[in-house]
């Protein structure tokens, strides 16, 4: 129902600028002033890849729709296909997991093809008094074990003012090292939040950012007991940002509470939680760009697929503290072929109630050459590697080699 909703959305969008088209001078391609020329056309650490947000860099202009409405707009995604080959067992065959490598010993080897990472979406934009008014909205078809289709971001943005579904205010949404997975590195904070954000540009280089946004808990269940989380209050995320033409820096930190309810005894648990991740870009050559990003925190685990609280000894909810912190390296071989190196880990402390079996670190290696043949094509080989070890010392790794291939709306 919401993939048919989707597509009637573009239908209707494409609709109304036919008829306008219809009564009005003949249409024209308008490029936009530089400082809109920012499009993401593949993967900043993929999950962010089209950033769902850059601008886009033609519209179709209209004299008279842009004289009387100023409306512009863009359908905007690539199509992607997927192949993939695991040399060893892992959970998630469709992108790599790293915590769900098994750590029973066991073994296997696959060969998947899939094309669920392929994007659209619709960019539209209008002037509203002295701002801008923008409108995205953006999916793909990676919802859970199936096929149907995703939201990943739905938000109106006017002025320094936010709202809806988009990337957390406690992420770095700049560009990072592109990778053909669509999964993250393991210590890496990425996550789509319904939020409301404020953003102050105090200078051309320093912007300030506050926001409430959705509370997802992950807990770990005391044994034997079964219950309910809920949300107390909204998370509070704040960030900092200085960005020059060469390198950026950003801390960002957040506090939460949240609550675990027994069912049977209806007992509640309260906990809270509270995080900084610290990240950054500096391209030290025209070729060569680092990265890294440090994240510290109590109650954040949620954030990479890991338990934000688990038991203690007395059978009470604790928030577990993590630290993860990756390191990354883009190489640009020539115009068309660039290779990414990343590496990756993250430390969970486990709680004494949490059983052997639960996650204690994790490590994620990638390496890739891609090439782009045309400015509508991309081909990428990549290598990933990944440990997983368990609060018992049990662990288990995984190797994956994945071809892709993009084709991309101009």
């Amino acid at each position: 129902m919401r993939t048919r909703s989707f597509v009637l959305a573009i239908v209707l969008a494409l609709a109304k600028v036919i008829a306008v088209s219809a009564a009005a001078p003949p249409v024209q391609l308008r490029r936009l002033p530089s400082s809109e020329e920012t499009l993401v056309v593949a993967a900043s650490y993929s999950e962010s890849d089209s950033h769902g947000a850059a601008a886009f860099p033609y519209v179709l202009e209209s004299a008279n729709s842009y004289s009387d409405h100023g409306l512009t707009f863009r359908i905007g995604g690539y199509g992607k296909l997927d192949v993939i080959h695991d040399f060893n067992a892992i959970g998630n065959t469709d992108k790599f997991d790293v915590a769900a490598i098994p750590t029973d010993g066991r073994l296997g080897e696959n060969t998947r093809l899939h094309a669920r990472q392929t994007i659209l979406n619709l960019d539209t934009r209008m002037p509203v008094g002295t701002e801008d008014l923008r409108i995205f909205v953006e999916g793909d078809f990676f919802n859970g074990n199936n096929t149907s289709f995703r939201l990943r971001h739905a938000f109106a943005k006017i002025g320094g003012v936010t709202a809806g579904q988009t990337w957390s205010t406690f992420m770095d949404e700049g560009p990072g090292p592109r990778l053909v997975d669509f999964e993250n590195p393991s210590g890496y904070i990425v996550d789509r939040r319904a939020l409301l954000r404020y953003e102050h540009r105090h200078t051309d280089s320093l912007l300030i950012g506050v926001a409430i946004e959705e509370s997802r808990i992950s807990i770990s269940e005391p044994v034997g007991v079964t219950g309910f989380t809920n949300s107390l209050w909204p998370d509070l995320v704040a960030r900092i940002r200085c960005e020059q033409p060469s390198y950026h820096l950003q801390l960002a930190a957040i506090v939460r509470e949240f609550q675990f309810q027994e069912d049977i005894s209806g007992n509640t648990h309260d906990v809270t939680g509270w995080g900084f991740n610290f990240s950054g870009r500096w391209q030290f050559t025209g070729r060569d760009t680092a990265y890294f990003e440090t994240t510290l925190g109590e109650g954040i685990g949620g954030f990479r697929d890991v338990p934000d609280a688990g038991p203690d000894g007395f059978g009470m909810l604790e928030s577990l503290p993590v630290f993860a912190w990756n390191v990354a390296w883009t190489h640009d071989w020539s115009d068309r072929w660039s290779s990414n190196f990343i590496f990756s880990k993250g430390d969970l402390t486990n709680s004494a109630g949490q059983l052997g079996s639960a996650v204690g670190s994790l490590e994620y290696v990638a390496a890739n050459v891609i090439w782009s043949p045309h400015d509508q094509v991309d081909v990428g080989l990549e290598y990933l590697f990944g440990k997983r070890q368990d609060l018992d010392g049990s662990s288990g790794e995984a190797n994956r080699l994945h071809l892709g291939v993009w084709f991309f709306l101009p």
